[in-house]
């Protein structure tokens, strides 16, 4: 091959059925086409035992190119169509049959837009690209303050500009760089620093703001009878006597609670109270040994001992009516069942009772108290260091409150 001329690969592109272009090389006489991808295509078939397309891919390729040179190099042996492989021994070079006139064909070719030259395998004969012109400068190019100017490159650069995010929840950008003042340097190479800032004081564990209570004492129907706002640190006692509403309760013990407001809701001390201060469940709540139920008139409480009469598998439920002597339930996998009529805890008599009240219920190894929408509802005694939250019911004797916000 010529020595200015450089080689590049031709792009072969595949069909089916395949088609081949027959490019014009330098000369007169014909070449026949690359079907190397389709004699590829025969043997597949073959290696795939795919024996009837090998032959209809065989006649095809016959019937396109009869006396193609390729075409011997499928033999059938034994029934069976083999496929040998390609001589790759390489050709000589097609630049030096053409010796000294390359250039010149290579030149009618460019100038005549004719195609390019080809050799045998396809390989297409290109001249090699002029150099590049040096520069005849040698000094600034003329006029290079208007092209600047016509490019746009005149103009100032922009300073350093910060995009702000308005997403609330991405950190703010970074505060610039500031250098810091120099130190001062004594004669003898002493660094003189300012002193550190003190730490700041320590300000305590963050403490939740308390809100004023509002206590609103409710009638029988539900309705607002009275009430008392009270401040971040004022306490209210509640009890019998005294010029308040519910100072003629009888179930009230002289000092039967003492109210404070506190973050979470109102902090109940029980006084002087038998049986407490008692707040209305609205869920269903998990009952804990020693647990205490107002029901009606009467109070349930929950034990678990570790062995005794009635003591079921779940512990027992020990049941106080005014003027009668205590009864004991074993509470086994089944619950109780508590109310006035077809219930397993019964009573009949009380009023305030209504015919299907309450059930407890056992789950894994935990027992739960739940009402089902009782008339006068189920309450649970508070613990001592309990917090009522805002909106719950308490139940001191027979009076009813309600905890609101101001």
């Amino acid at each position: 091959m010529h020595d200015d001329a450089v080689t590049v690969p031709r792009a072969v592109p595949r069909a089916v059925p395949p088609v081949r272009l027959t490019p014009r090389p330098l000369g007169s006489e014909p070449q026949h086409p690359d079907i190397e991808d389709e004699l590829e295509e025969i043997g597949f078939f073959v290696a795939q035992g795919l024996d009837e397309d090998a032959r209809e891919a065989l006649e095809r390729l016959r019937a396109e190119h009869p006396e193609h040179p390729d075409l011997e190099r499928v033999r059938e042996i034994g029934g069976t169509l083999v496929v040998e492989p390609r001589d790759e021994t390489p050709e000589e070079a097609v630049g030096e049959d053409v010796g000294e006139d390359v250039d010149a064909a290579l030149d009618s070719i460019i100038a005549d837009d004719q195609p390019l030259p080809l050799t045998p395998e396809g390989t297409v004969i290109a001249p090699h690209p002029s150099p590049a012109a040096p520069y005849a400068g040698g000094g600034p190019l003329e006029n290079a303050d208007s092209l600047m100017r016509e490019l746009g490159l005149d103009r100032p650069r922009p300073g350093r500009i910060t995009i702000v995010s308005e997403d609330p929840d991405r950190p703010p950008p970074p505060a610039p760089f500031q250098e810091e003042p120099p130190d001062d340097t004594t004669e003898s190479g002493t660094v003189i620093t300012p002193n550190p800032l003190p730490p700041a004081p320590y300000a305590g564990p963050e403490v939740a703001e308390v809100r004023p209570i509002r206590l609103v004492m409710l009638g029988d129907s539900g309705g607002v009878v009275d009430e008392r706002v009270l401040a971040p640190g004022e306490t209210l006692e509640i009890g019998r006597g005294g010029e308040v509403p519910w100072g003629d309760d009888p179930k009230l013990e002289s000092l039967h609670a003492r109210l404070e407001p506190v973050a979470a809701g109102l902090a109940v001390e029980a006084g002087d109270a038998i049986n407490g201060v008692f707040r209305q469940i609205d869920a269903r709540t998990l009952v804990r040994d020693g647990d205490a139920f107002r029901v009606g008139e009467s109070l349930l409480t929950f034990e678990c001992p570790n062995e005794g009469p009635d003591r079921g598998a779940y512990g027992r439920l020990v049941v106080t009516e005014p003027d009668g002597e205590p009864r004991t339930y074993a509470i086994e996998g089944d619950g109780l069942l508590v109310g006035r009529e077809d219930v397993d805890v019964s009573f009949a008599d009380d009023t305030y009772v209504s015919a299907r009240h309450c059930r407890i219920s056992c789950e894994g190894t935990d027992v739960f108290i739940e009402d089902l929408r009782s008339s006068n509802g189920t309450h649970v005694r508070l613990r001592p260091g309990d917090v009522a939250p805002v909106g719950t019911r308490l139940l001191m004797g027979h009076t009813q409150f309600e905890i609101r916000t101001v």
